[in-house]
């Protein structure tokens, strides 16, 4: 299978005026013939949506980033180490509960991330009906280049044209050699301000990762996204992948299915309605009581909202209070819910109709 082109992302920051254009594909690997084809992200998210796909990492997955430095800014040069740690020490990845660890590649410009999950939770909880993909490997091109703020941009050239008066007229009475090397150091205070700090690159790598995988940069101060989809965030188009806390709650509802099958297809023999009997057995028709059953799971559950900078999140060290206090809480519930329409629109119905007999 070729590559899926996401469509692009770019993000610019207020402050700086540093803007960071992202170009994304997904490669997966070879699959078996007669699946269905992937074009596109909306194919992806049309297949997710019949619960026809579940997309797994590879072993192993890798995440490839080649940062390129163009316009005002291309003269500068970046220590790649270093922005391999910036990007290993992303907010977005623990957050997600995902461990991504860089892997040098000699000769490679570009940088090599393996994204490792902390246990197999994704490949247990695929659904019946879908047709597995796994992801080799992503590949991102980021290109860094820098638009000034016209705001910024007329109070700075204001502050310097002010500062350049004062001392124009502070050396007035001195030699004009002397007043020459001082408008020289001027104008090399004014080049130097066009120079952009290492942690300016930082902070506009962390938000572009950010609104790659998440899709939202809310919490991140005078930052905006100017092209982007949510719907098309990693963490949503292949979440198998990207976000472990919703692997999470699909596989703590996925270990109670045999049991509810089990019970339901028990069910069509014993219920006392004629009208839930033919309900079930209709189901059974339909393809089967579990497919139904991993189509309201998916459905009906939503991907839990990530932690912002100003959530608290729980240390390790209090994995075991909060573990104790569970049961108290509600913590510890396996409760698992389901919609109304679990099994047919008029199923509710049914189930009135066997307790009022």
């Amino acid at each position: 299978m070729g590559a899926v082109q996401l469509p692009p992302v770019t993000v610019w920051s207020q402050q700086t005026g540093l803007q960071a254009d992202l170009r994304t594909s997904l490669r997966f690997c070879d699959t078996s013939p007669g699946t269905a084809t992937i074009s596109c992200a909306d194919d992806i998210i049309r297949l997710r949506r019949e619960d026809k796909l579940w997309i797994l990492p590879a072993t192993p997955c890798r995440m490839r980033i080649s940062i390129q430095l163009l316009g005002r800014v291309s003269g500068q040069s970046l220590d790649m180490g270093q922005v391999a740690r910036w990007i290993e020490s992303c907010n977005i990845w623990e957050r997600l509960k995902l461990r991504v660890r860089y892997c040098e590649v000699p000769g490679d410009s570009a940088l090599s991330f393996s994204l490792q999950h902390p246990d197999v939770s994704a490949s247990l909880s695929c659904p019946p009906t879908a047709a597995k993909r796994e992801l080799q490997d992503l590949r991102c091109q980021v290109e860094i280049t820098q638009t000034p703020n016209t705001r910024h941009l007329k109070k700075r050239k204001r502050a310097n044209m002010n500062e350049l008066r004062d001392e124009t007229g502070h050396q007035a009475a001195e030699p004009l050699r002397t007043s020459h090397l001082n408008r020289h150091q001027s104008r090399e205070l004014l080049t130097m301000t066009n120079y952009v700090h290492n942690r300016d690159f930082y902070n506009i790598l962390q938000a572009a990762i950010t609104v790659l995988v998440s899709g939202s940069a809310r919490h991140l101060t005078d930052m905006t996204v100017r092209q982007g989809n949510t719907a098309h965030a990693l963490a949503r188009l292949v979440p198998a992948v990207f976000n472990v806390p919703y692997i999470k709650v699909i596989s703590d509802r996925a270990q109670h299915m045999s049991t509810i099958t089990g019970a339901l297809t028990a069910m069509q023999t014993t219920v006392q309605s004629p009208a839930l009997k033919r309900k079930l057995w209709n189901l059974a028709d339909r393809g089967g009581i579990e497919k139904h059953l991993w189509h309201s799971i998916i459905s009906q559950v939503n991907p839990p909202s990530l932690p912002g900078p100003k959530m608290r999140t729980i240390g390790q060290d209090e994995v075991g209070a909060v573990r104790d206090a569970g049961p108290e809480h509600g913590l510890g519930s396996n409760l698992i819910c389901f919609g109304e329409d679990l099994l047919s629109p008029n199923f509710q119905d049914g189930i009135d109709e066997s307790f009022e007999m």
